[in-house]
């Protein structure tokens, strides 16, 4: 579906001029706000509305949930599959796509395993170095048969209502990316996830929401992300620069709110918990402040919308970390 959302032709000199005006003057405050006061986000949106939206209004209300995945093949990941195919929207209407960027043979098998019992596609990367879950997501990107997309983690578990809710406000709001508060179980809350995941059932929230802690106190968090699928698309997917973990999901919803599509929260009873683990966990400890630090260093100097912008846009451009191997890309499910 994403060869519909034409990225090629959609890419007119109104979103060229926006990104480049961002590109060069984003990083000043005074500066964005002159961005703003020339009326070119404004004609963007008109355009995004009445080109790309008449388009894609022709699809059916249907989303795909993507997850990213390295050698995690535990409760966690049974979890978070349990809970999309519990959601109150139609079944039919979820596509669950795991993109499995270089696991380890032993895990991959596992992986699979739990792919097919959730009724979900899997995919899978060989051949690529650094984790890097731009990278990943982007392959998962250019896999996009739906309306909507849900960025989301192996670690998230979401409340039973959650999917149908984002996407009755995206269907209120098309230029909207709908967010929540991360809500992180704490370490203590592990054996309850484990034997969830052993009992068969999916994990039951709402005992545990009282022991949970709003991450940073934000009222929404950038990573887990449900919008529209053309408008990653049309804008070039992640940039793949980061690699390892932070900075990538700021990176996306800047950008996309730099476009004109607009955060919009979900609120209670329409939430998600992140499971624990150990932070950074597959991360050599060497590299996880260096990681942390190039992220953030590239993120305050780069501004420009538009990223990967070469004859296949998302995820093809100079920082691409991982080739698919055609022989090694499997489906499974639907």
């Amino acid at each position: 579906m994403t060869e519909a959302f034409g990225t090629g032709e959609a890419l007119d000199w109104r979103l060229r001029l926006l990104s480049g005006a961002y590109k060069r003057f984003g990083r000043s405050l005074s500066c964005r706000r002159v961005i703003r006061a020339t009326g070119i986000p404004a004609l963007t949106r008109r355009w995004l509305r009445r080109q790309i939206l008449t388009a894609q209004s022709a699809y059916a209300d249907s989303v795909s949930v993507l997850l990213g995945v390295r050698n995690r093949s535990d409760h966690r990941l049974t979890n978070a599959l349990r809970s999309i195919r519990a959601q109150s929207l139609s079944r039919d209407a979820v596509t669950i796509q795991v993109v499995d960027f270089g696991s380890s043979i032993e895990h991959a098998v596992a992986i699979q395993r739990q792919c097919l019992s959730a009724d979900a596609e899997y995919h899978r990367i060989d051949d690529v170095g650094v984790w890097s879950r731009s990278a990943c997501m982007n392959q998962g990107l250019r896999l996009l048969r739906t309306k909507f997309v849900l960025f989301s983690d192996v670690d998230i578990v979401f409340s039973p209502t959650y999917l149908e809710r984002a996407v009755e406000l995206l269907r209120e709001e098309p230029l909207a990316m709908v967010c929540a508060p991360m809500h992180d179980l704490p370490e203590s809350s592990v054996r309850v996830t484990q034997e969830a995941a052993a009992s068969g059932k999916p994990l039951d929230l709402q005992p545990l929401r009282s022991e949970t802690t709003r991450r940073r106190g934000w009222a929404s968090h950038p990573s887990i992300l449900a919008t529209w699928s053309v408008w990653p698309v049309l804008i070039g997917g992640y940039d793949e620069f980061y690699r390892h973990w932070g900075w990538e999901d700021e990176d996306l919803f800047r950008r996309l709110a730099r476009l004109g599509v607009k955060p919009r929260v979900a609120r209670d009873p329409h939430y998600y918990c992140h499971q624990w683990h150990p932070k950074m966990e597959g991360i050599p400890e060497s590299e996880r402040v260096s990681a942390v630090d190039r992220g953030r260093a590239y993120f305050e100097r780069t501004h420009s919308i538009l990223r990967n912008l070469d004859a296949r846009g998302i995820g093809s451009g100079k920082n691409h970390v991982g080739q698919v191997d055609g022989g090694h890309v499997g489906k499974t499910g639907t």
